[in-house]
């Protein structure tokens, strides 16, 4: 076992809510579960799974206001949907903040909400077992998943990721913690939290699908932005000109351009 676990525990239970740092240690064991089915250190995966949800402290505001703080460039689909922004600024707090160093655990955090492509057995492990933990109860078909998890990674990630995007969702729940889980795994074009069509009123909210129902996005600003071509012009003096630009690359050349490219 980790020594340093236990007082990690007692540092991530000062600032997340109960209900986020039970989820926490849930996702932590579960892990631990499926490394011992599929022969992963121990050690990694519970502190991978402890510390997914380390930057859950944050609202949707916070969260963009402490990424662009510690220099995070942010695209414009997280800016769009803050609430999967977590798993990245997560990562780097469980670096800077918490200590961890191991680029498997790293990777593991930053791609839980998300999955990318080539995912390592750690970043399966931690993206399955966030989505199967025992808390979670309202997903559909999940003992199938839960038992697919313990016979095939793969096959599982595969049917999570595979449904049909719909291009809106509409979800009535009292409990926060359905709401983030909801909003945070499946991708949909947009949607209301306890109402329906409301979204389409406000000229503030774009509007538009995902994959099969639909790309791009209208209302407002959006609609301008979808049907504007943004031509792009790079306008250069024409004063000076750098002539280690051109060809042939002798070696003063190319020792200048590896000293600008390290700046």
């Amino acid at each position: 076992m980790n020594s340093e676990i236990f007082s990690i525990r007692e540092k991530l239970k000062a600032s997340l809510k109960p209900g986020r740092y039970e989820h926490s240690l849930s996702v932590s064991f579960t892990c631990m579960a499926l490394a011992m089915r599929y022969g992963y250190d121990l050690d990694k995966a519970e502190l991978a799974g402890l510390l997914h949800d380390c930057a859950k402290c944050y609202d949707n505001n916070s969260i963009i206001a402490a990424c662009r703080n510690s220099g995070m460039e942010l695209t414009e689909g997280e800016l769009q949907a803050p609430s999967i922004i977590h798993s990245r600024l997560g990562a780097r707090m469980a670096e800077e903040k918490f200590g961890v160093n191991d680029p498997e655990i790293l990777s593991a955090i930053a791609c839980h909400t998300t999955g990318k492509p080539d995912m390592s057995l750690l970043d399966k492990i931690l993206y399955i077992a966030d989505y199967i933990e025992p808390r979670r109860y309202k997903i559909k078909d999940l003992p199938a998943i839960r038992r697919l998890a313990f016979e095939d990674l793969d096959q599982v990630i595969a049917f999570i990721t595979s449904r049909p995007k719909p291009l809106a969702l509409y979800l009535f729940t009292t409990d926060h913690d359905t709401e983030r889980t909801v909003l945070e795994r499946v991708s949909f074009g947009g949607g209301c939290v306890n109402d329906t069509v409301m979204h389409l009123t406000t000229p503030k909210l774009p509007f538009g699908g995902v994959g099969n129902s639909g790309m791009g996005a209208y209302h407002g600003k959006r609609s301008f932005e979808t049907f504007s071509h943004q031509k792009s012009i790079l306008d250069k003096s024409q004063i000076v000109d750098i002539p280690v630009r051109y060809q042939p690359y002798r070696m003063w050349k190319k020792a200048v351009i590896r000293l600008i490219g390290t700046k």
